[in-house]
C-alpha cells in the first residue's frame, strides 16, 4: 500500500517560523534542526502507522527542538 505524506498548513507555518528562529541563534544550529526534521519525516515515511494522533493525522517529535 502506498502512502503520501504532506503537511497541514499549520505545520508548514511552523517549520518556517522554527527555521526562522534558529538561523537567528546560528547557522549551525539551524542545519541540526534541519538534519532531525530531515530525521522525523523519514522515519514517518519509513512507518507511516506511527502515532495516528488524529483521525488520519500522524506527528512524530523532532528531538532537542521543541
Amino acid at each position: 500500500m502506498d502512502f503520501n505524506f504532506k503537511f497541514l498548513p499549520i505545520a508548514e507555518e511552523n517549520i518556517e517560523d522554527a527555521t526562522d528562529y534558529y538561523a537567528k541563534i546560528s547557522l549551525k544550529v539551524l542545519k541540526n534542526f534541519n538534519k532531525q526534521l530531515d530525521l522525523s519525516i523519514s522515519r514517518i515515511i519509513g512507518n507511516p502507522y506511527f502515532q495516528k494522533r488524529f483521525k488520519s493525522v500522524r506527528a512524530f517529535p523532532v528531538k532537542k527542538f521543541p
